[in-house]
C-alpha cells in the first residue's frame, strides 16, 4: 500500500467487516498491523466453547470484489481456549500477547492455520515459541496488559496480584518481578524512555519508573488510584486514572502538573504540543506543557465513550475514537486535531446485511429495528489501529433479542442472521485494493524460488522465471485470472506471456509504453523499467492493476580477495617485485549464500606465476624493472552461467615502490585545524606550539536540555571561528533543541549561532564555506556562516548510542565517510565506505551516492578515512578501516587495491535498549593515520580471539599493505594514533611513544583512557583521560608530564566529569576542547607573543621572497616564492627544517609561532652540444611538426620555447 490518503469514514468506504469470525466470540484486544497482515485477538462468550477463539491473522495482500466476508482471507490462526483480551505486539517475526488464562504467550508470526467454511475447527494452528506460568489472576480478561519488548526483554504488568514482569525473550524464562502492591488498570501496559534503561509501569497506586536492567523501583507517584498506560515523550510521562489526568518529569518523578478528567484508566495520545484523552464528556485535548484544556469533542446522545484509547494522524491533523451508542452501535469518529471538531463519523451501521450497505440515519430507528434482527454490537475495548492509511477496530458481542445460549447449532445461527456481531472493521480506500493488485518492486533472481508479500510473484524455473498472479471471486473461492513472466538467465532479463484465464484481455505497458495483449517476441526488461499490467483498459480506468518495478537484477556471483574472510572482491592491487601470497576465490548464490568448495579455474598473465588449490591460489610476481601488469583470473560454473573474476597486478621493482608517493606533502601538513586531526592524512599534529600551562582563555558552559550537554566533538577551525558539536547521550535524526552544531568566535569565545540540525558525537570538516559531519545517523552539509541546512543523506550509520562518528575527507568532489549500519530486526551489522557528491544536484535534499564499499567488519568508533598525496605515476589512495584491518582505495576508481586483515570483526555486541549478540568478536579498528609512506592505526582486544595478530599499533607499507611492524599492546579502546616526523604516538590509559620503526621509546602512565586520541603542537603531546577527567600535556621528548587539569564536576557527589571522547584541537597556541561536564574550552598561555617572524635564509644559487626577516601578525599568512638562478633548480626547500619538497613557492598560513624556511639548489646537468643531427631535427620540428627526441633539451638560448632563434644558435654551435 503506497501513497494513499488518509481513512475516508464513509460507508461506501467500510472495506470489509469479518463477521463470520465473529459468531460466539468478541474481539477486545487492539488490532496490529505488520508485514501486509492485521493481528487481532478473540475471546469467547455466552459461555460457550465450541468455536475457535485464540490469535487471528489475515492478509491485506489479496483482491476483494464485494464488500463480503470471505475466509478466503485467512492467513493464520492461534489457538487460545481462554481467549486473548489484550493487545499484542508484533517483533522481529514474533507476536506476543497475553491470554485470558493469566499467561504470556509468544508466537510465531508467520501463521499457517486453515479454517473451515463455518469457524467451528481448525486446522494445523499456528505455533506457540513459549508461554509462562500464569502470572494474573484477573477474571474473563486474564493477562490484558499489551506486552513491551525492549533489547533483550520481554515486559508486562499484571493486574492481579500487582506486579511488573520481565521475561527472557528468547526463552520466556523469568528475570525480573517487582511488586507493585496495587494501582493497575485494566489492559494497563508497560512502556519505555528513549534509552531503553528506564521502565514505566501503572501500579503504586500511581505509575512508577524501574531500572530496566535489574527492575528496581526508581521512583513512584503515588495518587491512590489505578493509574492507566503511562506514555513517555520527549522526557516527560504522562497517564490517566478515573478522575485525573497527570504529566509526571520521566527522570524524578516529580508532578509537572495534573488537570481533572473523569473517566476510564486508559492511554492518552500525546503530540507536540497536546494531550488528548478518552472520558466521560468524550474525546477532550489538553496543553501538553500546563494541562489546560484546549478543546473538547463532546460524545452524542445515548451515547459513550468506548473505554479504550484514540489514536492520531499527526501527518493529516486528525485523531480518531470511538462511542457506543446505547450499548449497542460501534462508530468512529474522525476529529479536526486542531479545534476538536468532528469531520465525519462511521457512517449508518457499520455492518452489511446482504452484500449492501444499510444507509437509515435514523440512529434509533436502526438500532432497535436491526438489533432485533441480530445485528449491532459495540466497540468495547478494541482501541483503533492506524497503519499505512487504514484504520482496524474490532467489535464485541451484542446479544440480539431472543438470544438462547445453549442453542449452538448452524441453524438457529443463520435463521437469526448475526453477522453484523464482532466483527473487524476496515477503513481505507477500496479501490486502492480492488484495482491495484501488486504494487512492488520485484528483483528477477537467477535460479531461485521467490514469493513476494504482494500479489503472487514466484521464480520456479532454474533460470528465474518471474510469475505474477491475480485471484478474482469465482462462486465462494478465488481462481486464477491471468499469468505474465518476467525470464531472467545469461543472456539478461525478458518479459513473456505465459497463459491467461481471464474473460478480458489484460494490456501490458512497459515505461508507459503499450506493448499489447500478448507479447511476441520476448521483450527485454532492464533495471529501473516500470512495468503495468491493465485488466480490460488502460492502467487509468482498468479495473485491475498491477505495477511492478525491476529494482536489480541478482545473479550468482564470484569474486577474489587477498583476505579469506572478506565479504567482497578487489579489481587491483600493488605488489612488489619478487614478492609472494594468496588469493582467494569465494562464490554465492543469487542470494547470497556462500558456495562451499566451489570447482575453480585459475589462470594467469605478464609477471606473475600461481600454484592453484582449490578455491586458492598462491601467486608469486617475477622481478621486475620499473613496473609492469599482471592478471590472475578465475572461472567458475554455476547453474549453467558462467561466472568470471579478475584481479589486476601492478608489480613494482623496490626503486620504483619507494618514489611513488610523495614525502611531506601538504596533505600530510597542518596549517589550519579544519578537520579532525588538523589535515586529511590524519597525523594529529598542529602548525606552531600549544600551551605550556593549563590557563582557560575563555570557558563555555552549554545548559542542560534534557540531560548534561556532552561535548565530545572534534573541535574544527576555519575563518576566526571554531566549530564544535553536542548531543545528549542518544542520537536523533530530527534534532532536540539545545543539542547540535555551535559557531564560536576562536579568540574571544563569543558565539556566533546555533544550529539544532546537527546533533553529534564527532568532528566536522570545513571546506569552502560548508560544514560536513554526522547529525544523528545521517551525512549532514550546514553553512559554515550560518549553520543552516544545505542537505542530508538520511540514515546510513546508526550503530547505538553511536550514530555517525566517521568524520568526512572532501577530495575530488567527492565526500568520503565510513559508516556502521546495524539492522536489529535482521541482526546484521553492515560496515561501508561510501563516497557522496558535494552537492544536491536533482533538487531532492540528497547528495548522489557516487559509490559505497563494502568495509567488512571491525570499523571503530570515530574510525574517520585517510589520504595519501598523488605521486607523478600513483594515485592519491584513500585508506580506511574495515576488512579485519584497514583497506586502501584508488580515488581515480574507488576501488580497493590492498586490505589488510589484523582479525578485527568488531560489533559483537551493540547495546541500545538491551544487548544484542551479531556474531563478531568485539575487535575494532581505528581511523588509520598516513605518513611519508606509511598507514599506522591500532587495534583493540578481545578475549575471544586467538589469531595472529589482534590488539595493538601497526604500521604498513602504504603502496602494498605489508606489515612493517606491530606491538602488541592490550588497547581497550582504539584511537588514531599521532604520527610526528620522527615518532608514532597513541592512547592507551597514558601515551605509548615509538620511532619510525616501531621500537617502543616511553609508556607514560595515567588514569583510563578510552576513544579520545592526542594531539600534537611542538614538543607537547595533549589528550584526555577517562575515569579522572583531566587534561594532560606530556613532554614526547621525556615522556614526562609537563601539566594536567582536572575537569571540573557537574555536581557535588557525582563522578561524571570525564573527557571520555575530546580530542583536542590546536592553532594559534590555542588548545580547543569540550567535556562531558557539559562545558567547552579554550586554553591558551597569558603570555604568548601577537607577532611572529618568518626567516627567509640567503643561498648563493637563487632567492627567496620577501627576503630576509617578515613580522606577520598572530594568525596572518604569508606566501614564500622560490627562484634558482640560471644553470640552477630547486633540489630541496626545507620548513623549520623539514623537508617540504622541492616547491616554487610555500604558504605559511595562521602563523602562530616563528618560522625558518631555506633552499638547496643544485646545478643544471650539461647536456652535449648540438650537432648537425641537432640542426636537422629542429628544421623538421618547425616545417613539419615533427616530434623531438624527450631526452634533449631543445631550448638552447633558454627562454622557454623553441623557436627559430634556437635553430640559429644550434647551427652556430654545431658548425
Amino acid at each position: 500500500m503506497k501513497d494513499v490518503e488518509e481513512p475516508q469514514l464513509i460507508a461506501a468506504s467500510v472495506y470489509y467487516s469479518y463477521e463470520d469470525i465473529g459468531y460466539r466470540r468478541a474481539i477486545l484486544s487492539s488490532p496490529v498491523v505488520a508485514g501486509n497482515k492485521v493481528y487481532f485477538g478473540t475471546v469467547p462468550v455466552a459461555g460457550e466453547s465450541d468455536f475457535p477463539v485464540g490469535i487471528f491473522s489475515y492478509s491485506l495482500d489479496y483482491p476483494i470484489y464485494e464488500y463480503s466476508s470471505n475466509l478466503i482471507l485467512l492467513d493464520g490462526y492461534w489457538h487460545i481456549e481462554a481467549g486473548v483480551a489484550g493487545g499484542l505486539t508484533y517483533s522481529d517475526g514474533k507476536i506476543f500477547f497475553g491470554g485470558g488464562d493469566g499467561k504470556l504467550y509468544c508466537a510465531d508470526a508467520a501463521g499457517k492455520g486453515k479454517i473451515s467454511p463455518y469457524p467451528t475447527t481448525i486446522e494445523d494452528p499456528g505455533t506457540i515459541l513459549w508461554v509462562t506460568d500464569r502470572i494474573d489472576e484477573t477474571d474473563v480478561t486474564g493477562l490484558s496488559s499489551a506486552p513491551l519488548v525492549c533489547g533483550d526483554r520481554v515486559w508486562v504488568t499484571s493486574q492481579m496480584p500487582a506486579a511488573l514482569y520481565g521475561f527472557n525473550l528468547t526463552t520466556g524464562a523469568q528475570e525480573i518481578r517487582t511488586d507493585l502492591v496495587s494501582g493497575v488498570a485494566g489492559r494497563a501496559s508497560p512502556s519505555v524512555n528513549d534509552d531503553g534503561s528506564v521502565i514505566f509501569t501503572a501500579g503504586r497506586n500511581g505509575t512508577a519508573a524501574a531500572d530496566a536492567v535489574t527492575g528496581e523501583i526508581i521512583w513512584a507517584f503515588d495518587v491512590s488510584g489505578a493509574g492507566g498506560t503511562p506514555v513517555y515523550s520527549d522526557g516527560c510521562v504522562f497517564f490517566e486514572t478515573e478522575e485525573d489526568l497527570y504529566c509526571l518529569n520521566a527522570a524524578s518523578g516529580e508532578e509537572q502538573w495534573h488537570t481533572a478528567h473523569a473517566g476510564n484508566a486508559t492511554a492518552p495520545v500525546v503530540t507536540a504540543s497536546m494531550v488528548i484523552a478518552n472520558g466521560d464528556n468524550g474525546l477532550t485535548a489538553y496543553s501538553r506543557e500546563n494541562g489546560a484544556q484546549i478543546w473538547n469533542n463532546p460524545t452524542d446522545e445515548n451515547s459513550s465513550v468506548s473505554p479504550n484509547s484514540p489514536v492520531a494522524d499527526v501527518s493529516n491533523n486528525v485523531v480518531y475514537y470511538t462511542q457506543n451508542y446505547d450499548d449497542r452501535l460501534g462508530f468512529v469518529y474522525k476529529v479536526d486535531l486542531t479545534d476538536g471538531a468532528t469531520l465525519n463519523r462511521s457512517a449508518q451501521s457499520l455492518f452489511v446485511e446482504d452484500n449492501e450497505f444499510i444507509s437509515s440515519h435514523d440512529i434509533d430507528y436502526l438500532c432497535d429495528e436491526l438489533f432485533e434482527d441480530g445485528f449491532g454490537a459495540p466497540i468495547i475495548y478494541s482501541s483503533p489501529a492506524l497503519a499505512d492509511s487504514s484504520l482496524f477496530v474490532g467489535t464485541g458481542e451484542c446479544v440480539p433479542e431472543g438470544f438462547d445460549p445453549d442453542v449452538t447449532d448452524f441453524d438457529y445461527w443463520e435463521a437469526v442472521d448475526c453477522g453484523g456481531m464482532s466483527s473487524l472493521w476496515f477503513f481505507g480506500l477500496p479501490d486502492h485494493y480492488q484495482e491495484v493488485l501488486a504494487e512492488a518492486d520485484v528483483v528477477p533472481y537467477y535460479g531461485e524460488t521467490f514469493e513476494s508479500d504482494v500479489g503472487e510473484i514466484r521464480y520456479d524455473t532454474v533460470y528465474g522465471v518471474l510469475e505474477t498472479g491475480s485471484f478474482r471471486k469465482e462462486g465462494n473461492g478465488y481462481t486464477r485470472i491471468y499469468s505474465y513472466s518476467l525470464q531472467a538467465d545469461d543472456d539478461g532479463v525478458r518479459l513473456v506471456s505465459v497463459k491467461g484465464y481471464s474473460d478480458k484481455d489484460w494490456y501490458i505497458y512497459k515505461n508507459g509504453n503499450l506493448l499489447g495483449t500478448s507479447i511476441d517476441p520476448e521483450e527485454p526488461v532492464n533495471i529501473g523499467d516500470q512495468l503495468v499490467f491493465a485488466y480490460g483498459g488502460t492502467p487509468d480506468d482498468a479495473a485491475y492493476v498491477i505495477r511492478l518495478t525491476v529494482s536489480d537484477m541478482i545473479f550468482p556471483s564470484l569474486f577474489i580477495s587477498p583476505n579469506e574472510k572478506a565479504t567482497g572482491g578487489m579489481v587491483r592491487m600493488n605488489v612488489p617485485s619478487s614478492s609472494s601470497g594468496t588469493l582467494y576465490a569465494r562464490a554465492a548464490d543469487a542470494k547470497g549464500n556462500r558456495i562451499n568448495d566451489p570447482e575453480i579455474e585459475w589462470s594467469s598473465e605478464g609477471p606473475v606465476r600461481i600454484v592453484p588449490d582449490g578455491d586458492s591460489c598462491i601467486w608469486t610476481t617475477d622481478n621486475v624493472s620499473g613496473s609492469s601488469e599482471a592478471v590472475i583470473r578465475a572461472v567458475h560454473t554455476e547453474s549453467g552461467m558462467l561466472l568470471k573474476s579478475e584481479i589486476v597486478f601492478t608489480v613494482y621493482d623496490e626503486e620504483t615502490i619507494r618514489d611513488m608517493i610523495p614525502k611531506n606533502s601538504s596533505v600530510e601538513q597542518t596549517d589550519t585545524f579544519f578537520t579532525a586531526r588538523g589535515n586529511y592524512a590524519r597525523t594529529g599534529v598542529a602548525a606552531g606550539e600549544g600551551p605550556k600551562t593549563p590557563t582557560i582563555l575563555w570557558d563555555c558552559h552549554f545548559p542542560d536540555v534534557q540531560y548534561t550537554t556532552l561535548v565530545d566533538g572534534h573541535p574544527a577551525l576555519s575563518s576566526g571561528n571554531v566549530y564544535v558539536t553536542t548531543w545528549g547521550g542518544a542520537m536523533s535524526g530530527d534534532g532536540t533543541s539545545g543539542y547540535g552544531v555551535y559557531s564560536f568566535n576562536a579568540s574571544t569565545g563569543e558565539q556566533n549561532w546555533y544550529s539544532e540540525t546537527m546533533i553529534s558525537r564527532t568532528g566536522l570538516t570545513v571546506v569552502d564555506g560548508r560544514i560536513y559531519g554526522g547529525g544523528g545517523s545521517s551525512l549532514m552539509c550546514v553553512d559554515e556562516k550560518t549553520g543552516q541546512l544545505i542537505w542530508s543523506t538520511g540514515s546510513i550509520s546508526n550503530a547505538a548510542y553511536i550514530g555517525l562518528t566517521s568524520v568526512p575527507l572532501i577530495f575530488n568532489d567527492t565526500v568520503y565517510v565510513s559508516a556502521v549500519y546495524v539492522d536489529e530486526q535482521k541482526r546484521k551489522v553492515t560496515e561501508s565506505l561510501y563516497g557522496f557528491t558535494l552537492d544536491d544536484n536533482d533538487g531532492d535534499g540528497k547528495p548522489e551516492e557516487i559509490f559505497r564499499l563494502d568495509a567488512g567488519r571491525g570499523t571503530g568508533m570515530f574510525a574517520s578515512p585517510a589520504l595519501s598525496p598523488a605521486g607523478e605515476n600513483y594515485p592519491a589512495v584513500v585508506y580506511a578501516a574495515g576488512d579485519g584491518g584497514v583497506f586502501a582505495v584508488d580515488t581515480t576508481t574507488n576501488q580497493k587495491i590492498w586490505s589488510f586483515d589484523a582479525g578485527a570483526s568488531g560489533q559483537g555486541k551493540a547495546t541500545f535498549g538491551g544487548t544484542i549478540d551479531y556474531g563478531g568478536n568485539g575487535i575494532f579498528v581505528s581511523g588509520p593515520a598516513y605518513r611519508n609512506g606509511c598507514v599506522y592505526f591500532t587495534v583493540s582486544n578481545s578475549s575471544n580471539y586467538s589469531g595472529e595478530y589482534g590488539t595493538g599499533i601497526y604500521c604498513l607499507d602504504a603502496v602494498t599493505g605489508t606489515l612493517k611492524w606491530h606491538d602488541k599492546v592490550n588497547i581497550s579502546s582504539v584511537n588514531t594514533p599521532v604520527v610526528t616526523e620522527d615518532k608514532v604516538l597513541f592512547v592507551c590509559d597514558g601515551l605509548y611513544a615509538y620511532d619510525q620503526d616501531g621500537n617502543r621509546l616511553w609508556f607514560c602512565e595515567t588514569e583510563v583512557t578510552e576513544k579520545a586520541a592526542a594531539t600534537v603542537a611542538g614538543n607537547m603531546a595533549y589528550f584526555g583521560t577517562y575515569g579522572a577527567g583531566k587534561l594532560y600535556a606530556v613532554d614526547i621528548t621525556t615522556g614526562e608530564v609537563a601539566w594536567s587539569y582536572k575537569m571540573p564536576l557537574i555536581a557535588e557527589g557525582t563522578s561524571w566529569y570525564s573527557l571520555i571522547e575530546a580530542t583536542p584541537s590546536i592553532e594559534s597556541g590555542i588548545l580547543y576542547i569540550g567535556s562531558e561536564n557539559g562545558h567547552f574550552y579554550a586554553f591558551k598561555d597569558p603570555d604568548m607573543p601577537d607577532t611572529f617572524t618568518i626567516t627567509a635564509a640567503p643561498s648563493r644559487n637563487g632567492v627567496i621572497r620577501p627576503a630576509g626577516e617578515t613580522v606577520v601578525e598572530k594568525g596572518g599568512s604569508v606566501v614564500c616564492t622560490i627562484s634558482p638562478d640560471n644553470g640552477w633548480h630547486i633540489a630541496d626547500v626545507l620548513v623549520d627544517g623539514i623537508s617540504v619538497g622541492a616547491v616554487s613557492s610555500y604558504r605559511f598560513s595562521n602563523v602562530d609561532a616563528d618560522h625558518t624556511i631555506a633552499a638547496v639548489y643544485e646545478k643544471d646537468e650539461m647536456q652535449p652540444r648540438p650537432t648537425r643531427d641537432t640542426v636537422r631535427e629542429l628544421i623538421a620540428y618547425l616545417a613539419n611538426g615533427d616530434p623531438l627526441r624527450k631526452d634533449y633539451d631543445y631550448d638552447i638560448n633558454h627562454d622557454g620555447r623553441i623557436n627559430g632563434k634556437d635553430l640559429i644558435l644550434a647551427e652556430m654551435m654545431s658548425s
